[in-house]
Order: C-alpha cells, then sequence, then structure tokens
C-alpha cells in the first residue's frame, strides 16, 4: 500500500535540501559533508515531480504561473545572499526555471500552435533557464515527468537519465559530478506516492526556499567572521 501523500514528500524534500544546503556552508573536503549533499539529490526530482502534478492538477495555469513567478524573484535575491552573488540575473535560484517548465508544458501541450511552431519558443525558455541551478534540466524535467504520467516506471527512467545529463552538464570536480547521479534516490519515495494533497499549508513551501536561504547566508558570513 502507498503511503506517501504529496505534503509528506515535499517535506522530505525541504528537509533534504536543507541538509545539501547546510553542507554547502560547511568545509566541502569532508565525507560528512559530501553524503549531506547525497541526500539532497533527493529533493530536485521530488520538485520537478510536483510542478507536473501541479500543472496536472491546477484549475488556472495563469494563477499557477503567476505565484510560481512571484516566488522565482522573491528566491533569486535569497538566493544570490546565500552563495554570495551579486544581485543580477547573471545566476539564479532553481525556482526559474521550474517557473519556465509551466510554460513550456502548456506550449507542448497546445494544439491551436504546430509542431514548428514551437521550436523558437522552446529554445528562447532554454537560453531563459540555462543560468540557474539545476539549468535546462530542471526546465525539461518537470515537462518529461508531466508527459509520463501515465507511466511511473518512465518517470523512473527519466529521473534516472537526468542525473547522467546533469553529471554530463555539471562543470565541477567528478566526485561531484557523480553526485547528481544520486537523483535515484527519490525513486522509491515517488514510487510511494498515493496522489493524496495531505493535510498542510501549501504556503509552507514556497515561503520556506527563500527564508532558509537568507538564514543560511547570515549564517555562512557569521562563519566566516568567527573561523577565517
Amino acid at each position: 500500500m502507498k503511503s506517501l501523500d504529496a505534503y509528506t514528500l515535499k517535506k522530505i524534500a525541504v528537509i533534504a535540501m536543507t541538509i545539501d544546503h547546510v553542507a554547502w556552508i560547511l568545509p566541502n573536503d569532508t565525507f560528512c559533508s559530501y553524503f549531506m549533499h547525497v541526500i539532497g539529490r533527493i529533493t530536485a526530482p521530488i520538485m520537478w515531480f510536483f510542478v507536473a502534478e501541479g500543472c496536472y492538477y491546477t484549475k488556472s495555469w495563469k494563477g499557477y504561473f503567476g505565484r510560481m513567478l512571484v516566488f522565482a524573484v522573491i528566491s533569486h535575491f535569497a538566493y544570490c545572499f546565500y552563495e554570495g552573488y551579486p544581485y543580477h540575473m547573471l545566476y539564479t535560484s532553481v525556482m526559474w526555471p521550474l517557473t519556465l517548465s509551466i510554460l513550456l508544458i502548456k506550449l507542448l501541450g497546445t494544439e491551436k500552435i504546430p509542431g514548428w511552431g514551437k521550436l523558437l519558443p522552446i529554445i528562447l525558455l532554454i537560453l531563459c533557464s540555462i543560468h540557474a541551478d539545476w539549468g535546462a534540466v530542471a526546465l525539461a524535467m518537470p515537462a518529461v515527468l508531466y508527459f509520463c504520467r501515465q507511466s511511473f516506471k518512465n518517470q523512473a527512467i527519466a529521473i534516472a537519465i537526468s542525473g547522467i545529463v546533469a553529471a554530463i552538464m555539471t562543470d565541477t570536480l567528478l566526485p561531484y559530478r557523480i553526485l547528481q547521479l544520486y537523483v535515484c534516490l527519490s525513486i522509491p519515495l515517488l514510487a510511494n506516492y498515493n496522489k493524496q494533497r495531505g493535510e498542510g499549508n501549501r504556503w509552507l513551501f514556497y515561503l520556506y526556499y527563500p527564508l532558509h536561504l537568507v538564514i543560511l547566508g547570515i549564517v555562512h558570513r557569521v562563519l566566516i567572521v568567527f573561523f577565517k
């Protein structure tokens, strides 16, 4: 019997994400920090999955896109603060390509635009997403999971492939490329999704993402002052 509802899975994703982000402000040359990053790979596929679910169940595409866009903008500044980047759009959080993925799903699903007419908008969406955390992978994966929704086997294969693609695309040392393969850890969790919403406030997850980045950004700066 499948026992995990949407709210529970999102809480697991939030916990794993927090562990991962805490690890990035700690020394990254230890087994402990690397293991924390492994746990963190659970988060992204769950986020992709529930953007796809959100697009399927939403009563208003415009409303859903609008909410995501607002929090993508808020999260941009929180992400830059956490990472220590200047406040510009050169690099931004995963919330941006996830927001764009809603447009991608809507574009691919419409019959009002012929196939050839979708090519340029798709290219523009890719270009707009590449300078973000997870980049074009986070743009494409919600769409892939959305259109594979009738087959969890295909969704699981897509998640596994996304880890390989991300490992190839990641511009880091080999151990951190291998990290991306651990997105597969999310598959057993998603396999136990019972398609129930669960009890809880949906706004918690929208608010938690930028808030925890700001808090960790402050903690990081304090650590630098005391341990530089």
